[in-house]
């Protein structure tokens, strides 16, 4: 008896693996776009200190998405370290200055904050706005200077390769 003619001869056995290959895509879809910590549970979230000159690491539960500026200091705010090629993500630790980034693989792409009493949003909120530590001039993430600004530090790799953006583990 042939593949075919199993299946022709048990279709509840077919009805059955086709809704648990469902299940599993739509599984898959709902983590890649937003429904599930795709690290899993709790991380970590990169602060860059101005002053101090130091990145920060905060601890992000899943609930609660910290204010930026971090709460007690006004010139501390979330950071986005970028890599040309692997982000080395076991070597991001608290406390490390742009030298010790540097020497890691990476650079600090840009700071971003986000206008207080709007709800957060992990992957893009359209009150978001950067700047780069350059710059005090902070623009909407949503403007066309924002997304100029993303497409110009991405493309700081060797032959216009696109930067990855990196995480603490």
């Amino acid at each position: 008896m042939g593949l075919r003619e199993t299946m022709n001869n048990n279709p509840a056995a077919v009805t059955g693996g086709a809704v648990v290959v469902l299940l599993l895509c739509l599984l898959l879809v709902y983590c890649q776009f937003g429904g599930g910590n795709p690290r899993g549970g709790n991380f970590q979230i990169i602060y860059y200190d101005v002053a101090n000159k130091q990145i920060k690491l905060v601890a992000h539960d899943g609930d609660v998405w910290p204010n930026s500026p971090l709460d007690g200091s006004a010139d501390t705010y979330e950071a986005v370290l970028l890599a040309c090629g692997e982000c080395p993500e076991d070597q991001i630790v608290d406390g490390m200055s742009l030298e010790d980034i540097k020497a890691a693989g990476m650079f600090l792409g840009w700071l971003q904050k986000r206008d207080p009493g709007t709800p957060p949003d992990p992957t893009f909120n359209p009150s978001m706005q950067y700047r780069t530590l350059k710059s005090n001039k902070w623009v909407s993430a949503s403007s066309d200077a924002g997304f100029k600004l993303q497409e110009q530090i991405h493309r700081q790799c060797p032959g216009g390769e696109y930067a990855n953006q990196c995480h603490p583990r």
